[in-house]
């Protein structure tokens, strides 16, 4: 049970972490708060998202410097992960407590990242998110922390997690305005309900003569928070989906043309071209592409001669990447839609 007077301190400093608006700025203000809470070597706030490299903010940077290509998967042995994976949420604990002291001892975090900088003792407190993406702060010190450390944390990670709500939420917003401003159209679901749609958003679709159920389809099942963006084939050339999480219970598709509406997929490359670069980018070999669009190797390569021409690139690797570059890639609905040329419908 706190004290009065360190509930106070950590009332006070949540407060003043809530009312900073840069997202930056109040990162590192909520890591120095804490570090004045709870006395430690170093403070960090971590995204471990799946496949991708554990992103850390650290107050001072003791692990960054020490972070490899095998960095992910040493996070991913962190008890505290482990914990969420089943359970979501963390309110704070000591990373012993959670796997036992023996156990920790051994652990390969510790051994690799935290021993190294004699910081071997961690108090964690973190959550899972609906994408996968665990989101934690923490401590590390030399010694180790007691109840009160726990309480003090556990006070506080509720004002880190609304402050960490606030940034999403700021970055949100820019994201959505950035798109608009620029032109773009812009979907807003709940469920199956369409509650936004703009005036670009709906010239596109009906240029393009895509239904705004096909929309709502895609977003659900060839987009998300692993995979964002998106090309949609159509008969005029092909429109770009980027998928934005949204408010609670909601997501936002942003929708423009390929090249920003000044290059269109004809004007880049023709649907045959289109199509082998789809394959392309899947890995497959001039002889299995060729099998799967109904033509021979030696046609594949003559039509990868234009394509590289077209894009300008001199290579496979680099024409998939152009092609990425170009919201060409990747196809949503597969590559099999482009061979047929089939137009795209509700």
């Amino acid at each position: 049970m706190l004290t009065v007077k360190r509930w106070r301190s950590v009332h006070d400093l949540g407060m003043e972490l809530l009312e900073v608006t840069d997202p930056a700025a109040q990162v590192l203000q909520g890591l120095s708060s804490l570090l004045c809470l709870v006395p430690g070597d170093v403070a960090g706030e971590v995204e471990v998202a799946p496949g991708r490299t554990p992103r850390i903010t650290e107050i001072p940077e003791l692990l960054r410097p020490m972070l490899h290509a095998d960095v992910q998967a040493i996070f991913r042995t962190n008890p505290a992960v482990v914990y969420l994976a089943e359970h979501h949420h963390l309110s704070a604990a000591r990373v012993e407590d959670l796997c036992g002291p023996a156990q920790w001892a051994r652990n390969l975090m510790r051994r690799q990242l935290l021993e190294p900088n004699r910081v071997p003792f961690a108090l964690l407190a973190g959550d899972l998110t609906s994408a996968g993406v665990v989101h934690g702060w923490g401590v590390n010190r030399s010694r180790p922390f007691d109840d009160d450390d726990v309480e003090v944390l556990r006070a506080f990670a509720g004002f880190l997690r609304r402050a960490g709500a606030d940034r999403r939420r700021q970055n949100l917003v820019i994201d959505l305005e950035h798109a608009v401003s620029s032109g773009a159209g812009l979907v807003l679901f709940r469920g199956d309900e369409v509650i936004h749609l703009n005036g670009e958003a709906a010239a596109l679709l009906e240029r393009h003569q895509v239904a705004l159920t096909t929309v709502l389809r895609v977003s659900r099942t060839a987009l998300g928070p692993s995979q964002p963006v998106g090309a949609l084939p159509t008969r005029r050339g092909a429109v770009r989906l980027r998928w934005r999480p949204a408010l609670p219970g909601s997501s936002a598709v942003v929708i423009d043309e390929v090249g920003g509406g000044r290059t269109t997929l004809r004007s880049t490359l023709t649907t045959r071209q289109y199509a082998i670069l789809c394959h392309l980018s899947h890995g497959l070999t001039a002889a299995a592409i060729g099998r799967q669009v109904g033509i021979s190797e030696r046609t594949v390569h003559k039509h990868l001669e234009n394509v590289y021409r077209a894009l300008s690139v001199s290579d496979r690797l680099a024409a998939v990447s152009r092609g990425r570059e170009l919201g060409l890639l990747p196809v949503v609905g597969g590559c099999g839609r482009l061979d047929g040329t089939a137009a795209v419908g509700g």
